[in-house]
């Protein structure tokens, strides 16, 4: 059975020997807010699974739990989920993007600069 956040959040809170302060702190947000997390007070927002995710360097889905997915779970919720992992996915593809974009112009640049040093 998969683990719920709180408990997520705590085992990589552990394993990476951090504290509250610490992911508050890593997140640019309140130590409250991630109290409040832990306490099961408040959930994190979607942005904030997101940036959860890219802090501990693990998938946006590491934090999803099997029982927002259950048969209670409204399709509202679940098309919220796939619209931020959709998201995620644009972003990432144009960060690509712009990475190949990079490359192709410093390539042309060295093809350039090899050209001049066989001429000499």
């Amino acid at each position: 059975m998969k683990k719920d956040f709180i408990e997520i959040l705590l085992d990589l809170l552990k394993e990476k020997d951090l504290s509250q302060r610490d992911l508050a702190n890593g997140l640019k947000i309140g130590e409250g807010v991630v109290s409040r997390w832990l306490s099961g007070k408040a959930e994190p927002t979607n942005k904030s699974i997101g940036k959860l995710a890219k802090f501990f360097n693990v998938p946006v889905t590491y934090f999803l739990d099997d029982k927002k997915f259950n048969k209670s779970s409204t399709s509202n919720d679940i098309n919220e989920k796939i619209d931020f992992i959709m998201h995620l996915i644009e972003k990432q593809d144009k960060v690509i993007e712009e990475m190949n974009k990079r490359f192709q112009i410093e390539n042309e640049m060295l093809k350039k600069e090899i050209k001049l040093l066989k001429k000499n």
